[in-house]
């Protein structure tokens, strides 16, 4: 096959596939030990597992995030960059319990592999997205061209499914007998009954073992990986080989229901662990890719969340797409830092504000703000007893003395510094504007 049928029968390749048949056999073959599928419930992030061995004799964990198709620069998409951050900062911070090493780690590196295509610039915005935890260091974006590159080298058979080498064979030949040899004897064989039965096995090529189950058919093996078999006692009343014909025997039913649930439910515990990071972050456009990657689907199942919670994010969303715009066009005019500089400084005039509406005594009022430009020293201040002067920079607000908590409530209560703070942020918005498109602008704000 040529380059571009290789990459198409990769891309007609299922996730499942692409993670059984070529990555995982591709990693061992590239040096990495105990590729494991951890694909499934509790993965945060992680859907395969392995490592590699250092100089020092360190282990270093890898984790893949497998994916299908093109990543594309949309957030919210199943293949987008939303999905794929997530996945990758999971992958990072959740940890790991290496089962065989009986201790939980962290990732050392994260590889994002893809049988597609990464869209132009996909890439770009992942590494810039990580950049602010240095997490783009850590990681290596492997899309259908490379990775067309890598079976070549390390997995040619793959092709065209030619018999494996002599080398790979006593390879895989001796990775299993050890896993037999370790398995027995952590089970308590002896070293000269584990030599007889590797023997047997060996050498009667016809011979078929009898497997029996310990303790009179007690145990079961709940799980099994490259880092350990672990085995469970079975439940007192029930023993193996009960059999009903509603589900068939009921320790297999018990598994198949219990994986059930597992499969079914998991994406709660990783839906829990997403709005806790939603909930917590200071940085709102990682609070609107977790929302749409992770919690947006589910939120028509919990069904107390009603429409009025929903809006505050439709709100955000358009919040942040209006000031990205805007501070785009301050940048281009060399104007951003100095409105971020203004803006700021009216939040630190909260404490004057507070001293003067102790004062208030009449209906309503109006507050004049100055604009002060200075290099590096740009800010608001503001005054109520006299207007400024024509040549000076400012805008004015006007307000109640009495408010309402809604606008259609009574003004029964006292204004208060939040309100006023709001107000002039929104008037300053406004005057900023006018430096913008060059038209002045009713910066008059009732409460």
């Amino acid at each position: 096959m040529d380059q571009v049928q290789k990459l198409h029968s990769l891309q007609k390749l299922d996730e499942t596939a692409l993670r059984g048949q070529v990555l995982i056999p591709l990693l061992g073959r590239m040096g990495m030990q105990a590729a494991t599928e951890y694909h499934g419930a509790r993965e945060h992030g992680k859907d395969i597992v392995c490592f590699d061995v250092d100089r020092l004799g360190e282990r270093r964990y890898l984790s893949v995030v497998a994916k299908t198709g093109d990543i594309s620069g949309s957030i919210s998409s199943s293949s987008g960059l939303g999905q794929v951050v997530a996945q990758i900062e999971q992958s990072f911070n959740e940890p790991y319990h290496d089962l065989f090493g009986m201790r939980s780690v962290t990732m050392d590196e994260v590889w994002v592999v893809t049988s597609g295509r990464v869209i132009p610039g996909a890439a770009d915005t992942v590494m810039g997205k990580l950049s602010k935890t240095n997490l783009d260091k850590r990681l290596r974006i492997i899309w259908g061209e490379r990775l067309v590159d890598r079976i070549d080298e390390h997995y040619p058979t793959y092709w065209n499914g030619d018999p494996e080498s002599l080398d790979n064979l006593r390879g895989e030949r001796d990775r299993l007998v050890q896993f037999l040899r370790n398995l027995l004897r952590k089970m308590g064989t002896d070293d000269s009954n584990i030599s007889a039965v590797l023997s047997e096995l060996a050498n009667s090529p016809y011979w078929m073992p009898k497997v029996e189950v310990l303790n009179n058919g007690q145990w079961v093996v709940r799980r099994a990986n490259a880092y350990a078999v672990e085995i469970a006692e079975a439940g007192e009343h029930y023993t193996r080989g009960l059999y009903s014909d509603h589900c068939g025997e009921i320790t297999k039913a018990l598994r198949k229901a219990q994986k059930a649930v597992e499969d079914h439910f998991f994406s709660v515990e990783e839906l829990v662990d997403s709005i806790a990071k939603a909930v917590t972050t200071n940085d709102p456009w990682e609070f609107v890719t977790i929302y749409e990657s992770h919690i947006e689907e589910h939120w028509s199942h919990f069904h107390y969340f009603g429409s009025d919670q929903l809006r505050y994010i439709e709100y955000l969303i358009d919040g942040l797409n209006d000031v990205d715009e805007f501070l785009e066009r301050l940048n281009s005019r060399g104007l951003r830092k100095d409105t971020l500089q203004l803006a700021l400084s009216v939040q630190l005039l909260a404490p004057q504000i507070a001293e003067y509406l102790k004062h208030v005594d009449s209906d309503s009022f109006r507050l004049f703000w100055t604009i002060v430009r200075k290099p590096d020293n740009c800010h608001v201040s503001f005054s109520y007893d006299s207007q400024p002067s024509e040549s000076t920079e400012y805008f004015s607000t006007s307000h109640n003395r009495l408010v309402g908590v809604h606008s259609w409530d009574p003004p029964t209560l006292p204004i208060s510094v939040t309100q006023v703070v709001e107000a002039a942020q929104e008037a300053l918005r406004k005057h900023l504007e006018t430096d913008l498109v060059g038209e002045p602008v009713d910066c008059a704000v009732a409460n």
